[in-house]
Parts: C-alpha cells; structure tokens; sequence
C-alpha cells in the first residue's frame, strides 16, 4: 500500500492542486475516487468525508491482499485476510468506529426503530435484536471474508493440482480435460454476469439517484446467489477429476 500511495501522495505535494494528474497518479486517483465518490458517499451521505481515510484504507487493504493472494508464487501467495484473526480485527475496527461514531439516526434505528409500537414496548423485543445485531453483524464479516477467501485458496490449490497431475499424466483422452474446462467456462460466465449486473445497476442508479440503496442492496444480493452458485459448480467440476 505504501509503494502504491506514497508516489501518488509525493505528486500532489510537488505539484498545484488544479494540475490534473497524469500516468500512475492519474488512475490511482480515478480508483480511489470512483471508490470515494460511489460507494463511501453513496452508503453514508453528505457525512462521507470523516470515514473516508478509514474505508479507503480498508477497502484497498482488503483489495491488495486478496489480489495478492491470488497469485501461486512469490510476492503473491500470502493468505492473509484467509487468517481469521486478521479478519477479525478489521471487523472489530468497524465496530468500533460506527458505533463509536454513529449519530442519533443510527441510534434511534437501534433503540427505537420504526415497527409497531407492541414491538418496542412494554417487551423490548426489536431493540434486543437490534443490539445483537450490532455483534453479530461484524462476526458475519469476518466470517464471510475469511471463508471466501479460504474456498478460493482451495479451488486454486485444487486447480494447479489437478493441472500437475494432468500434465504428469498420459492423456488417454479429452474427457480428462471436462473438468479444467467447465471450471474455466463456470469463472467466465460468472465473471460476466457479475460485470453485467453491476453495470446494468450503474446504469439504473444514474437514472434513479433517489432508489440508490435499493438498487444497490439488489445487485449485492443476485452477484451473490451468483457466487454461491459458481463454486458449487467449480467444486462439482473439480469433484469429476477425482
């Protein structure tokens, strides 16, 4: 992280503010402020700016450790948001600081949330699960995290395995190749359904600013059905080579 913004951070101290930036600077700032100006502002509102450093740092924390671990050999290779205890911690900081900062909206929602009067009183029962979510909200985050990216660590050890063994192998014949190729063929389309469905909520989110969170909550919900899908067809491809 530090190789990626310090250069970027040493330009813009060198040179005037009103100097568009060119090269690396230039699309380093186009993705940290396509990643400031629609999701952080988007999700939190005109209050963006004072959780900014801290969601940019962990979004881009988070980003670089997942591509990094996606790659077999060295520098990549390192599985470190696939450690719990690291996920735990990042979710233990956002904890921390929405609750810590949260204004009286987010209170309300939790202490007083807006359902029928018999469900907040003289029984408790709506606050007492909105408390628990204020808990069980970051455990699903660090669990989420932690196991995504341990199931992609094990279908890429599976992958380069089943490769090896394939190439140290005799090749009677092409079925042997069936499961490397519907996994390939799975990765794609979900890929490209994914790339659709955020775009086509771009789209929609341009036309109907006000439906912003709906549409986006949308999208979030169907790109993941379509990742759970996919690695149950990996795991059914890569079942069919064993």
């Amino acid at each position: 992280m530090l190789a990626l913004f310090l250069p970027v951070a040493r330009r813009y101290k060198k040179h005037p503010k009103h100097v568009r930036p060119g090269g690396f600077a230039g699309m380093m700032e186009m993705f940290i402020m396509s990643v400031e100006d629609d999701i952080i502002r988007g999700s939190i509102g005109k209050d963006y700016a004072r959780y900014s450093p801290y969601l940019l740092t962990a979004f881009f924390f988070i980003l670089i450790n997942n591509v990094m671990g996606l790659i077999p050999f060295f520098p990549g290779g390192a599985n470190v948001t696939g450690n719990i205890g690291v996920t735990l911690v990042l979710a233990f900081c956002t904890m921390a600081a929405i609750n810590l900062f949260g204004n009286k909206a987010y209170w309300k929602e939790i202490l007083w949330p807006d359902v029928p009067v018999w469900m907040k009183a003289p029984i408790p029962l709506m606050p007492v699960i909105e408390l628990f979510g204020v808990i069980s909200k970051p455990f699903a985050l660090t669990i989420r995290l932690f196991a995504n990216i341990t199931a992609g660590h094990a279908i890429k050890k599976h992958i380069i395995m089943s490769l090896q063994n394939i190439l140290l192998q005799e090749i009677a014949n092409l079925g042997a190749f069936a499961g490397p190729i519907g996994t390939a063929i799975v990765v794609i389309g979900a890929g490209l359904g994914i790339g659709k469905i955020g775009a086509a909520a771009m789209e929609s989110i341009a036309r109907q600013p006000e439906a912003a969170g709906d549409i986006r909550m949308s999208m979030i919900i169907v790109a993941a059905l379509i990742e759970g899908a996919s690695l149950f067809a990996i795991v059914d491809c890569l079942m069919a080579l064993s």
